[in-house]
C-alpha cells in the first residue's frame, strides 16, 4: 500500500502548498526559458524540497508545459512521475558523499541526454559530501554543460562551502504555517474519504513541526490506528490516545505549578502524567508549546500574574531537559530535575546542587544570542557548572601526554569545541591553571566561554585527577585583530554562515 506522503506528493507547480515565492519564481524561469544551471534547495526537513525539484525536472523536460508548468501527459512528465527517466538522476550525499562518486558524476554529465531536453542531478543532503568532494564538483557547477542542470538539496545551508554556495541560485525554504498544513490534511482527508473534527486535525499539525511529511505520517499512523468506519469521524481524543499526549488541563497544571514555584504540586502533576502512559517526549513539547503561547500573551499583553523573568526560567530549564532526554536511562528523570530547579530556592544553594550532577555537559545549547539575551534578565538564570577547584597538581607532561585523550574525550561533549582545543598547545601549568598557545582570539574567546571551561574542568578531572582551569594566549595578535574586527562587523552574517560550528 502506497504511503499517504508519496501517494499526496505535488506533480505540478499548481499542486505545491506553501513554498508560494519559490514555486512563482522557478515557474516563471520554465516560462521565459530562462532556466539556471545549478540551484541550492536549502531549507528543514519535510518542507518540499525534493518535492519541487522533480516537478522543476518535469518543467524544463516537459514538451507541452503551459505558462511553465508540466503538463503532466507528456512522455517526459509520465516517465518522471513514475521513476524511469533516464535524465533525472537522483544521488543521495549521505552514502555517496566521496571523490570517486563525484569523478564519476563529472564524467556522465558530458553526455547529451537521451530521453528529455536536459539532464537534472538532485544531490540530496548535499552537506554530507567530503571537502574533495566538493572540490572535485565545484569545477563542474562553474563550466556545466549547457544541457545540465544541477539541484542540491540540504537541511544544513551553513556546512556547504561558500565557493559552491556562490555558484548557486538559492532558493530558502521555512516550515510552514499551521493554516497551510492543515489545508492539505483537509485535502488529503477529502481525498481519502475520511472525517475528522477541526480540533483533531489541528492537533496533528501542532505535533508535526511544521514539517509536511511529519503530518501526513501522523495522519496515516492515526487513520492506521482508528480504522476508517463509514460515517466515523475521527475526534480529538482518538488523535490524543493514539500519539501518546497527555490532556491539555494537564499541560495547564504542570506549567501554572511551576510559575508558582509549587515544587510538590509540579512533581505530583509530573508523576500522574508519566504514570498514565503518555509520552513524556510529547508531553514536554506540549508544555513548552503552552509557555510559548503565554510568553506572546505576556509580552504583547502584559498579562499573567507570573513575572516574565520566571516565564524564561520555566522555557529554558524545560528546553534543556528536552535535550537531556536522549543521555538518559531513566525518561523522568530530566523534567524531574527541571521541576526542582525551577522551583528551588537558588540562594540556598539548590541550583548549584542540582547543576552538579546533570549531564549539561552533553546538551545542545540555546542558540547564543537568546542565551545572551537572558543572561541580561535580573535574578540568576543561569545554570553553568560551577566546577570546585581541586588542590591536586598536575605537571605539563602529563598534561601534554594526556592532551589527544582529553580532546577525543571531549568530543560526545560538544565536538565544535574540541575542534577549537585541537588548535591550542599545552605551555605551562601554574597550580591549578592550564596555560594554552592559541593563534587567534576566537579560539581563546570559545575556550574561555563557560561552557569551555566547564567540559575542560570536567574531563581533566576524570583523566587527570584534578579539575583543570583553562587561561589561553593568543600568538598571532595582528592577524586576530583583523579577525575580530570582520567578526564584530558582520555579525549578523557570521551566524547565519557558521550557525552550530560557533556555537
Amino acid at each position: 500500500m502506497e504511503t499517504l506522503y508519496r501517494k499526496y506528493r505535488s506533480q505540478d507547480f499548481n499542486q505545491v502548498f506553501g513554498q508560494k515565492s519559490n514555486v512563482m519564481i522557478m515557474q516563471k524561469q520554465v516560462a521565459d526559458s530562462h532556466v539556471g544551471h545549478s540551484y541550492l534547495f536549502a531549507g528543514p526537513r519535510g518542507t518540499g524540497k525534493t518535492s519541487l525539484a522533480r516537478i522543476f525536472s518535469k518543467a524544463v523536460n516537459c514538451s507541452s508545459s503551459k505558462k511553465g508548468n508540466p503538463c503532466l501527459k507528456c512522455s517526459s512528465c509520465k516517465s518522471i512521475a513514475q521513476g524511469r527517466f533516464l535524465d533525472l538522476i537522483e544521488i543521495d550525499a549521505a552514502s555517496n558523499r566521496g571523490i570517486e562518486e563525484i569523478r564519476r558524476l563529472r564524467e556522465r554529465v558530458n553526455f547529451s541526454p537521451g530521453e528529455g531536453k536536459y539532464k537534472v542531478y538532485i544531490i540530496d543532503e548535499v552537506h554530507m559530501l567530503t571537502n574533495d568532494a566538493f572540490n572535485a564538483l565545484l569545477k563542474t557547477l562553474e563550466e556545466p554543460p549547457s544541457h545540465v542542470i544541477f539541484i542540491l538539496a540540504t537541511t544544513e545551508a551553513h556546512k556547504i562551502p561558500q565557493t559552491i554556495i556562490s555558484r548557486c541560485q538559492r532558493f530558502s525554504f521555512n516550515l510552514a504555517e499551521d493554516e497551510t498544513i492543515l489545508a492539505k490534511l483537509k485535502y488529503i482527508c477529502k481525498e481519502e474519504d475520511v472525517k475528522f473534527t477541526d480540533k483533531a486535525l489541528m492537533t496533528i499539525v501542532k505535533n508535526s513541526g511544521g514539517s509536511f511529511r511529519d503530518s501526513e505520517s501522523i495522519l496515516e499512523k492515526v487513520l492506521g490506528a482508528v480504522g476508517v468506519v463509514k460515517d466515523h469521524k475521527i475526534d480529538f481524543e482518538d488523535v490524543v490516545d493514539i500519539l501518546g499526549l497527555a490532556e491539555e488541563k494537564e499541560v495547564v497544571k504542570l506549567v501554572d505549578s511551576l510559575l508558582r514555584k509549587d515544587m510538590s504540586r509540579s512533581l505530583k502533576v509530573f508523576d500522574k502524567v508519566a504514570s498514565g502512559g503518555v509520552s513524556i517526549f510529547q508531553f514536554l513539547r506540549q508544555s513548552l508549546e503552552y509557555c510559548r503561547e503565554l510568553l506572546i500573551q505576556k509580552v504583547s499583553h502584559k498579562k499573567g500574574e507570573f513575572s516574565l523573568q520566571h516565564l524564561l526560567k520555566v522555557i529554558v530549564e524545560l528546553s534543556d531537559a528536552e535535550n537531556r532526554l536522549k543521555y538518559t536511562q531513566v525518561a523522568q528523570l530530566p523534567i524531574e530535575v527541571a521541576i526542582v530547579k525551577i522551583c528551588g530556592d537558588d540562594e540556598n544553594g539548590t541550583q548549584e546542587l542540582i547543576s552538579s550532577g546533570s549531564v549539561e555537559g552533553k546538551k545542545k545549547k540555546l542558540p547564543e544570542l537568546v542565551s545572551n539575551a537572558i543572561t541580561q534578565i535580573p535574578g540568576k538564570l543561569k545554570t553553568t557548572k560551577k566546577v570546585k577547584k581541586e588542590r591536586v597538581l598536575v605537571d605539563l607532561d602529563t598534561v601534554k601526554k594526556s592532551w589527544s585523550k582529553i580532546i577525543d574525550k571531549m568530543i560526545p561533549y560538544n565536538h565544535h569545541l574540541s575542534a577549537f582545543f585541537r588548535k591550542a598547545v599545552p605551555m605551562k601549568v601554574q597550580r591549578d591553571i592550564l596555560i594554552l598557545q592559541v593563534p587567534f582570539r576566537f579560539h581563546k574567546q570559545r575556550i574561555e566561554s563557560p561552557k569551555g571551561r566547564e567540559v575542560f574542568a570536567e574531563i581533566s578531572k576524570e583523566l587527570l585527577s584534578s579539575a583543570l582551569q583553562c587561561s589561553c594566549e593568543v600568538v598571532c595578535r595582528d592577524a586576530d585583530e583583523d579577525l575580530d574586527d570582520i567578526v564584530s562587523q558582520n555579525n549578523d552574517v557570521v551566524l547565519e554562515v557558521l550557525g552550530d560550528i560557533i556555537e
